[in-house]
């Protein structure tokens, strides 16, 4: 790597978009923020967004629960990923030093996902069923074509939500089910690819691509 490609790399900086209830606050954000984190997960968890502020001059306005936060994230001077819409969940005021801590779900996974049901599916493809269920909470299906026909004579739902339901669907399928964007996403696991069957751009990770690293492996099931 010759001095310019180091001097490139260096000057890249992370760069965000935060939106509350429809009103762009990165400009207010950007001087104040003092970590802003997103975990993304599978399954039935919901996405999750923190966001911590400096509030030493004690002007800020402390956000209502269930406030809409929408988040796109990227690299300055290139387009921004959408991350998707987040309701407030949690808010904390600590000090001193005064800081502001908001904690947000994902908007796509909603209580009533998690609402128990009683329900039988007889004579149905699998993205019949994921596209019923996306409906029931106004969700897009977004199933993969190798799924979506899949034929199931009969399965109950029984005092089952449908988020445990679809995790049940998943697993016997060997897929991964997740909720992103307002998307029912229900995909093979560890194939690569995305929904549609593209295949997704590999990304090397070396040593000079950041400032620190950590390894983990755990048992899981098989």
């Amino acid at each position: 790597m010759n001095d310019s490609q180091v001097n490139k790399k260096s000057a890249i900086q992370a760069d965000y978009k935060v939106s509350l209830n429809g009103k762009d606050l990165s400009g207010i954000i950007a001087p104040r923020l003092i970590s802003l984190t997103l975990r993304e997960c599978r399954g039935g968890d919901s996405d999750t967004l923190d966001i911590v502020l400096d509030d030493s001059k004690n002007d800020l306005a402390i956000p209502k629960r269930s406030a809409d936060i929408k988040l796109s994230i990227g690299w300055a001077g290139e387009s921004l990923a959408d991350k998707g819409t987040f309701k407030v969940d949690e808010v904390e005021a600590s000090g001193a030093p005064d800081i502001i801590t908001i904690r947000a779900k994902s908007a796509s996974m909603t209580n009533e996902m998690h609402v128990r049901r009683e329900k039988s599916w007889h004579g149905q493809s699998l993205g019949a069923i994921v596209g019923a269920i996306a409906g029931r909470h106004s969700l897009k299906a977004a199933v993969a074509a190798t799924l979506a026909k899949v034929a199931i004579d009969h399965i109950d739902q029984t005092h089952e939500s449908d988020m445990s339901f679809l995790t049940r669907l998943a697993k016997r399928y060997d897929a991964v089910m997740n909720v992103k964007n307002m998307r029912l996403l229900f995909m093979p696991i560890g194939t690569g690819k995305t929904v549609s069957g593209k295949t997704l751009a590999v990304l090397n990770l070396t040593r000079s691509s950041g400032d620190g690293h950590r390894y983990h492996v755990a048992q899981r099931e098989s």
